[in-house]
């Protein structure tokens, strides 16, 4: 029994001292490494080449490693480590910065040094300012041959910003260079048309941040550098970017973050002004029709998005950016309002003048009528209406509908009481006019519901 006993200790004491053995070996290991990885950031080379990369990459993985595996690592050796790592991570930022503006040789290996110092965000938020920010917001070379790129771009996202330009310059896009119609169109825009600066310049934003994804991915293919794990990388910066773009409250001038440079460049070339709008009623909206515009091309923009199951974090963010509530509420709320004058004094019942004919040949004999009329229509056109928010105007459709039901009910009940019907008004031809006015809106109620309601709600299938 002590004979065992004897065993068992001197088995566990060889195993302690294995197991120290083994600590201090990766000690050594580990100040080694860190003296090879200080030897090569002293010595890194003006110019990045892939042998020295290579190895460069291989010491930085082989820290890693041998911190993660010791124990007990003195403090001067984690401070070693850790400015080493931090030394290291700086430099790969900033040849990821340079590489991303030349040609994406080794956009690869930079990333993995990066990932392995736990430093993304600081390499994204690097790459937003010094690339994405200088590329967009800076457009370099003749500014003529940059609107036209920019025009041969959108032209293929969203041409619906070239037909606002054309129609305010009154030019065809076939007769006339993108540059030429801004030259000519842009001082009635800023002066009549406020609201196609911000348009533009949403749609702009978009289309040269696709431009951008879609050179960054073809020099990394000529490169022979694999996208599938840097890609992800890069839609991370983009996709921030436009979030900081939907976030800033800045004015345009005096903003680096802001990619409308050559607007403002374009702005110049007609007047000085003092100020400039700002971006908030973008999101935040001021203007309904601009906010619509926007919203749809920032919509198209999530959609076209390649990937955007791996992104859907982030494009969800800039979609949320939007104020759908309050625009909902701008567009709709004086149309209750209206109804819930009428419902509570029904003893006005205010007629329509001259018994206006509405432009489907139907005469609207009573204010409500037309405004339960108006009310559906203008929810559902293809001016207002957004498919993020059909549940809501839905629920619009059966609020008006139940507060007009409510309104007939309201001067059913005033006549039996009162037994007055409008002035200059006898009592059958006012209930023959209440009549016609029910069969007309439901009439239009079932053509709204037929037609549009029915076609959007299809979409979703």
């Amino acid at each position: 029994m002590q004979s065992a006993e004897f065993i068992e200790q001197k088995a566990n004491d060889l195993i302690a001292c294995r197991q120290a053995q083994y600590n201090v070996r990766v000690h050594i290991l580990l100040i080694k490494t860190l003296e090879r990885l200080a030897d090569e950031i002293a010595n890194k080379p003006e110019k990045l080449d892939s042998f020295w990369l290579r190895a460069f990459t291989d010491t930085i993985a082989d820290a890693v490693i041998w911190y993660n595996r010791a124990n007990n690592i003195d403090g001067k050796v984690a401070e070693a480590y850790s400015a080493c790592l931090n030394c290291a991570g700086r430099y790969a930022e900033e040849w990821l910065v340079q590489d991303l503006k030349s040609d994406c040789c080794y956009t690869g290996q930079l990333l993995g040094i990066i990932t392995l110092n736990n430093s993304i965000d600081s390499a994204v938020s690097r790459v937003m300012t010094e690339v994405i920010n200088e590329r967009i917001a800076k457009p370099k070379g003749n500014l003529g041959d940059f609107l036209d790129d920019v025009y041969a771009t959108v032209q293929k996202v969203e041409p619906y910003c070239i037909r606002c330009l054309c129609a305010l310059a009154r030019t065809e896009p076939k007769q006339s260079r993108f540059s030429g119609i801004l030259k000519f169109s842009i001082q009635q825009i800023y002066t009549e048309k406020k609201s196609y600066i911000f348009f533009i310049q949403i749609c702009a934003s978009y289309c040269l941040i696709l431009q951008l994804r879609e050179e960054w991915l073809q020099k990394l293919i000529e490169s022979g550098v694999p996208t599938a794990r840097i890609s992800p990388f890069l839609d991370k910066c983009l996709l921030t970017f436009t979030i900081s773009i939907l976030d800033q409250r800045n004015s345009i001038r005096g903003c680096s973050l802001i990619p409308w440079e050559l607007f403002v460049l374009a702005l110049a070339w007609f007047s000085n002004t003092g100020s400039f709008q700002h971006f908030s009623p973008v999101v935040v909206p001021s203007d309904n029709r601009l906010f619509h515009r926007c919203y749809k091309t920032t919509c198209d923009f999530i959609m076209n998005w390649p990937d955007a199951a791996s992104s859907r974090t982030v494009l969800r963010m800039i979609r949320d950016k939007f104020s759908l509530v309050v625009y909902f509420k701008l567009e709709t709320q004086h149309f209750l309002s209206e109804l819930k004058e009428q419902l509570l004094s029904p003893s006005s019942m205010k007629m329509v003048a001259n018994e206006k004919t509405d432009r489907w040949g139907e005469k609207i004999f009573f204010e409500c009528s037309k405004t339960v009329i108006d009310a559906l229509e203008r929810v559902w056109s293809e001016e207002v209406y957004l498919p993020s928010l059909i549940d809501k105007s839905w629920d619009f459709t059966l609020e008006v509908l139940f507060k007009y039901v409510q309104w007939i009910d309201a001067i059913k009940k005033y006549y039996r009481t009162e037994k007055r019907v409008p002035e200059g008004l006898e009592t059958w031809r006012f209930f023959c006019a209440l009549c016609t006015d029910c069969a007309t809106v439901d009439a239009r109620a079932f053509g709204i519901a037929l037609s549009p309601i029915w076609s959007k709600i299809r979409e979703f299938e």
